[in-house]
């Protein structure tokens, strides 16, 4: 006789939709990424440099803004300089300092990537109407928070 309450997997709840959905996302992303041999932590760093392309990023700044280790972004880093993605400069303003910034291969990149962000999302979104669309990013925006609200309660017993 089976006495677990407990449904495996638990469809119902939302928890596991938002893991599942999350899994599928990457899934789909890192296919995406694999024709062009870029793996998704390159992709994030990618990202990062390109969101912040108006500043001097230095390795640290790296590791610090996506919360990674010094060896994880230094081989990350190193792979992506033997790929032409990034490029290691002297910065303008003291020469001992070592800016990360994309290469042009590496913003060409980021360039398509958007139409591919695009076409994924709406995919994502296929079947919802603009006003469903803004309802579920709201909904999950404050999952999010409520989440981050906890979590920073729990840290301050």
């Amino acid at each position: 006789m089976n006495r677990c309450k407990l449904k495996f997997p638990p469809k119902d709840e939302l928890g596991f939709w938002i893991k599942t959905i999350s899994i599928t996302i990457e899934q789909e992303r890192n296919r995406w990424l694999s024709e062009y041999d870029i793996t998704s932590s390159q992709f994030e760093v990618m990202i990062f440099l390109h969101c912040n392309r108006d500043e001097e990023l230095s390795q640290v700044d790296i590791e610090n803004g996506l919360g990674r280790s010094n060896p994880t972004i230094s081989g990350i880093l190193k792979r992506m300089e033997s790929k032409g993605l990034v490029e290691r400069l002297c910065s303008e303003k003291d020469r001992r300092f070592k800016k990360i910034v994309l290469s042009k291969k590496g913003i060409d990149f980021i360039v398509r990537s958007e139409e591919n962000r695009e076409r994924m999302e709406d995919r994502f979104l296929e079947n919802f109407s603009d006003d469903e669309r803004d309802e579920l990013i709201a909904y999950l925006k404050r999952v999010y928070n409520n989440m981050t609200e906890e979590a920073a309660i729990d840290g301050n017993d």
